[in-house]
């Protein structure tokens, strides 16, 4: 039980190949699942309701793991949280694909265009998977994605972060005052701490001759600054990157920006202003909570986000409760929407969201791949702290 009127759903003890999640059980809403299915052989199917507002995707396992028949993971056309396209699991807005059944025999599958994260196992056991076609918006893909999938050689595009244990390097930038990690290419890096004394921070496209792709978990948390450029070269703005920053007042995001992960803007009192561009396909829980309420699952929102309407940083916006002005976009791309998150005249009213995603976190070690991953361009990225679809 979560609450008076809510609970989890621990366990499957029936033997359907078909099931039907109930939306209530015993009179209490049925509002989230983890584990529950795993290691169901038998389970063909799957139907997810529309109370259901967070699923458990556990560190080291994904939760329907060991599902070798499951075909297809159907979600109610009512559920605010997720989706499915062709039984395939992904969020509301299908920007980030979750679960790949493993019982599905095509040899291929083309991901679809407006997918911008490839979630932890998500290819997990897919035997009969041999080819995957990536789409144009794909930034980042988390670990263990394809784990002992059948994909024997995955050629993953230029440009995109990839998440592994291997082949990264750790770096000192030349002038002392970034962190970075190279992946095996030497072509992009991932910026993970910044060492320099600098108020007013404007990050280089390039460092030591490689081209700056994101900024990564916490690398500027709980510094000094007061103001901050990124770069058009970057795509990734990771977890908690600009989180406890006391003094932060301004921010410049651009177009190139896909992703902006938990956190990542949380705790900065005095950023009362930030403009997000309609580029930004996904944000991350609490990326832009003044305060947060870990035992209520609620946040408090001080800043104002001004983009365009229709964009998901919009939607994002409403959901949360987070104040916004939006022009209307007379264009497919935002062009000039990018800019300086300065601070406004006067402090907006706090607003209360409640957000679902928190939760158990189940610490089970699995490792070694049994596939080979060519990287073109790919990054690795570096987690400080797991964090959860």
């Amino acid at each position: 039980m979560i609450d008076d009127s809510s609970i989890r759903l621990t366990a499957y003890l029936g033997n359907d190949t078909n099931v039907v999640i109930p939306s209530t059980i015993d009179g209490y809403t049925v509002v989230s699942f983890g584990y529950s299915f795993a290691y169901d052989e038998n389970l063909v199917s799957i139907t997810i309701p529309a109370s259901v507002i967070y699923i458990y995707i556990y560190i080291y396992e994904d939760c329907f793991d060991g599902c070798s028949s499951l075909t297809a993971i159907n979600v109610d056309a009512n559920n605010s949280y997720y989706s499915s396209i062709d039984g395939v699991l992904f969020n509301k807005n299908q920007s980030k694909l979750i679960c790949y059944p493993a019982g599905k025999t095509a040899s291929s599958y083309t991901i679809p265009e407006g997918v911008v994260i490839i979630g932890s196992y998500a290819f997990e056991d897919c035997t009969s998977l041999k080819s995957l076609t990536f789409p144009s918006t794909l930034t980042y893909i988390e670990e263990y994605a394809f784990f002992n999938s059948g994909l024997i050689n995955v050629t993953i595009p230029d440009g995109v972060i990839y998440y592994s244990n291997n082949d990264y390097e750790t770096n000192i930038s030349a002038d002392g005052n970034y962190v970075y990690y190279t992946c095996s290419d030497g072509k992009y890096i991932i910026i993970s701490s910044y060492l320099g004394d600098d108020k007013d921070v404007i990050i280089p496209s390039t460092i030591d001759g490689y081209t700056v792709l994101g900024v990564g978990n916490y690398a500027f948390s709980e510094s000094d600054i007061t103001s901050v450029v990124i770069p058009d070269t970057v795509t990734y703005i990771g977890e908690g990157a600009f989180c406890d920053c006391a003094n932060l007042e301004s921010v410049t995001i651009p177009d190139s920006v896909t992703y902006i992960g938990d956190e990542a803007f949380a705790y900065c009192p005095k950023l009362l202003r930030l403009d997000i561009s309609t580029s930004v396909l996904y944000i991350g829980e609490y990326a832009f909570a003044s305060d947060i309420d870990w035992d209520k699952d609620t946040a408090t929102y001080k800043i104002t986000l001004y983009g365009y309407a229709g964009s998901y940083a919009e939607k994002y916006a409403n959901e949360n409760g987070i104040k916004g002005a939006w022009e209307e976009n007379s264009s497919a791309n935002s062009g000039d929407s990018s800019g300086s998150g300065s601070v406004s005249g006067t402090s907006s009213d706090g607003a209360t969201s409640s957000n679902p995603q928190t939760g158990d976190q189940s610490l089970v070690s699995v490792y070694g791949a049994l596939m080979t991953i060519s990287v073109l361009g790919a990054c690795v990225l570096y987690s400080r702290k797991k964090r959860y679809n």
